[in-house]
Formats: structure tokens, sequence, C-alpha cells
């Protein structure tokens, strides 16, 4: 059993899925805010899993902000996988099956700039020596 942080960040207080900080194997035993728990499937480096149930209808939180919602049950230790990075990795030449069905699908925040409100920053000094 190892601690999550030996594998994978978990950048926000409030995320629910964990970045992998390489490519893990699926039954990867990991342990998190006193739950264990073993990945469902292989993750790749760069992407993301469960940490703890989702249902339908949950979002999916990383570096604690909203990106997906999830569409079916996830179970901790689940690749949180959306229909296009599916489609993507179908071309390369993976040792192993992806899951056969997304989980998720994009749910982000849309930002509006308020244009009304807005205050521009003051620019930082130029560095008086130039680099070499």
């Amino acid at each position: 059993m190892v601690n999550l942080e030996a594998l994978a960040r978990l950048p926000g207080e409030a995320d629910n899925v964990a970045i992998a900080g390489r490519t893990l194997a699926a039954g990867t035993e990991m342990e998190h805010a006193g739950r264990r728990f073993a990945l469902s499937s292989p993750v790749l480096e760069g992407h993301r899993f469960a940490v703890r149930p989702l249902a339908p209808g949950d979002q999916l939180l990383s570096w604690g902000l909203p990106f997906g919602r999830a569409i079916l049950p996830i179970a901790a230790g689940g690749y949180v996988c959306n229909a296009a990075m599916l489609e993507a990795l179908q071309v390369r030449n993976l040792s192993f099956a992806l899951p056969a069905e997304p989980n998720f699908e994009d749910d982000a925040a849309v930002y509006t700039l308020d244009e009304a409100h807005f205050q521009p920053g003051v620019q930082a000094p130029l560095y008086a020596e130039p680099r070499g």
C-alpha cells in the first residue's frame, strides 16, 4: 500500500481526481484520506483518476476547478475519461485496453470578462541589464 502522494498529485484540497505522476498499472493500491483503493485500469502519466466514488452528475474537480461532470458512476481508482480522450488514444499503440466508454463529459465554467470593472495591473519595470 502506497500513499497517493508517492504516485500522483492532488493539487487542491477539494479535488476529487488526482493526476498520475507516471503511468500507473491496473491494480496499483494506494491510500488517501484514510481510504484505500486500487486502480481499475492502467492510467497514463498526466491523466486523472478518481480518489473517491463519484455519482452521475457529480462535478470532477482538479486544481480546485470543475472540468467535467460524471455521466456514469466512477469508483475510487477509476480512470476518468471523456469521449474525445478515448478517441484520441485509439490511434496510439498502447499496451493495454482503454475503458470501453467515457465516464464524464466536459463541463468547465465559462469565463466572461467584466469589462466595466476590469482594472489592469501595473507593468513590472524592465530589467536594467539585458540578458546575454
